[in-house]
């Protein structure tokens, strides 16, 4: 009998099995294929190589500002932009394949399922465990009414695979996603509509960083919120209608979302039900009376790969008993790489704080690259006067992030942040300006 066994070879079945070894080599890993994590793959990576070449491609627009002339004249040809996204792609996930192929006869490559909670059958053989990891992830969700346009359907798992872009594209769902890739294709020149059924960025709660964020993917494609428009065929492609609006786009690549991978595990004969996940602890990720944890894309709880890696390792620790404390999580933390980045960190609670702000539109640094649109949002606890989250659309707002979560784990008051230098000149000094508004407001 295995002392564990884990389902998944991704970013949180790795991180569970690298832990997990650390305590017994009694272990297993079971991967049904491909090799390689849906960041390296499909995600965080191939993403940003598109957005890096978007980026670059863009900035001639303010060329001219510097005195740099010829830029309008600049060519893009989106085939090589993509072969070389792969080309990028492929060198990092070659490399998680390596190291995961290396894990030698602990690894197995085929699809688990559950016999009871305490047997899993993979290749026509049984396998015994104390405890199981599920780390099966996640694949993009295709809602119902869009499944005939099969054959004019790019996802976040196609997208990287296709040879060129067409000239329109119409975009289901604005979240992360979705927005990071419509600015980038925007961006290279595709005409690209946006859709979402709600009526904001509902990641961010702050209304003048929320407009900033609308602001700033509206110079890039045309944006249509509070509507998940009717699509049907046209003779030039499809056609897109909501309410007085329609287009016509070649294509659609849709972002609403994804599906845990836990159809094929037959939980059912492990005596665990579900719905949309099964009902876990969010500290110990175990799921409810069973000896089976839970952890990354696939228990919907926050589908980001620092988090995926940290219930990985939590998730193998609580397993083997090792540890017995449910401690406390990170802060949250999240980045889109729009263009500003946006960030969120912590928690809004507004009954119970005071909120600054800071504008760059006229910001030093950001005067300087071009740069100058963004508004940060910094909370802070009325009674401590301790920093506790913070909304940003802003450049470098990605550093920005990371500074404000060690404020909040270290449980910082906005004064003695103000303390900290802040050099000139540099984009800090517009996070300081948010600081500052906050600060007076929690001392008048």
């Amino acid at each position: 009998m295995y002392d564990l066994i884990i389902i998944g070879g991704g970013t949180a079945g790795l991180s569970a099995f690298k832990a997990a070894k650390q305590h017994t080599q009694n272990i297993l890993i079971i991967e049904d294929g491909p090799l390689g994590t849906t960041c390296a793959r499909v995600g965080c990576m191939p993403s940003k190589c598109l957005i890096h070449a978007a980026k670059l491609y863009n900035s001639k627009k303010i060329m001219k500002n510097a005195g740099i002339h010829g830029g309008d004249h600049l060519s893009i040809n989106i085939p090589e932009v993509l072969a070389e996204v792969r080309r990028k792609r492929d060198y990092f996930t070659g490399f998680v394949k390596r190291n995961t192929e290396a894990l030698g006869d602990k690894l197995i490559l085929g699809t688990a399922e559950f016999i009871d909670e305490h047997t899993i059958k993979v290749n026509d053989c049984t396998y015994k465990t104390k405890a199981t990891v599920i780390a099966t992830g996640s694949r993009p969700f295709i809602p119902e009414q869009f499944e005939k346009f099969a054959d004019k359907i790019i996802t976040s798992d196609t997208v990287f695979e296709q040879r060129d872009f067409p000239k329109r594209i119409g975009l289901i769902g604005l979240g992360v996603i979705g927005m990071e890739l419509a600015q980038a294709l925007g961006k290279l020149g595709v005409k690209v509509i946006g859709t979402a059924r709600s009526p904001d960025v509902k990641f961010i709660k702050d209304d003048l960083v929320n407009n900033k964020l609308i602001e700033a993917l509206s110079r890039d494609f045309d944006l249509w919120y509070s509507c998940m428009p009717e699509v049907s065929k046209h003779k030039d492609g499809l056609l897109l209608k909501s309410d007085d609006r329609e287009a016509v786009v070649d294509k659609l690549l849709v972002t609403t979302g994804r599906v845990a991978n836990l159809e094929k595990l037959k939980l059912e004969n492990a005596g665990v039900k579900y719905d949309r996940a099964p009902d876990f602890d969010p500290l110990t990720l175990q799921i409810k009376g069973k000896p089976i944890y839970i952890a990354g894309d696939v228990n919907y709880d926050k589908a980001i790969l620092h988090e995926a890696a940290d219930e990985g390792v939590r998730a193998a620790m609580h397993a083997l008993g090792i540890s017995k404390k449910k401690n406390k999580r990170m802060v949250n933390m999240g980045i889109i790489f729009t263009d500003p980045v946006t960030a969120f960190i912590g928690d809004v609670n507004a009954k119970n704080t005071v909120v600054g702000h800071s504008h760059f539109e006229d910001q030093g640094r950001a005067t300087v690259e071009d740069k100058n649109l963004g508004t940060i949002a910094i909370y802070a606890d009325k009674k401590s006067g301790r920093l506790t989250a913070a909304e940003m659309v802003c450049p470098a707002a990605e550093h920005f992030a990371h500074f404000i979560s060690l404020v909040i784990t270290k449980e910082m008051t906005v004064e003695e942040v103000l303390q900290l230098p802040f050099y000139h000149p540099t984009f800090e000094e517009g996070l300081r300006t948010a600081l500052r508004e906050t600060l007076t407001k929690l001392t008048k």
